[in-house]
């Protein structure tokens, strides 16, 4: 039960659990457009011609993970971080690794 609490309030952080369709990217997004935060708001990369925010495909990504063909700097240094978090809860407080038994002398 702790662990659901735990993703659910990750969820909500990363504002995964939005409506479909609806373009906006959370907290982060929001301060860039309001011009509060814009320290690093430049485009590292255009990965557009490979997989457009506007296709089906690239909406459906943006819908599960996040995803836009012209990520900022800050948006990248985010979504680092939540995975870097996430990967040392993980090993902080997952399941251990199951024993493998020894194997019978005899």
């Amino acid at each position: 039960m702790r662990g659901q609490r735990l993703t659910a309030v990750v969820l909500r952080a990363l504002d995964v659990d939005r409506a479909p369709g609806r373009r906006h990217g959370g907290a982060g997004d929001a301060l860039e457009q309001a011009n509060w935060l814009t320290a690093m708001d430049t485009i590292v990369w255009d990965s557009g011609w490979i997989l457009s925010d506007t296709s089906f495909v690239g909406h459906a990504q943006h819908t599960l993970i996040g995803y836009t063909d012209q990520p900022t700097a800050m948006q990248l240094a985010v979504y680092l971080a939540i995975l870097l978090v996430t990967f040392v809860l993980m090993r902080l407080h997952g399941s251990p690794a199951k024993a493998t038994p020894a194997p019978a002398r005899g």
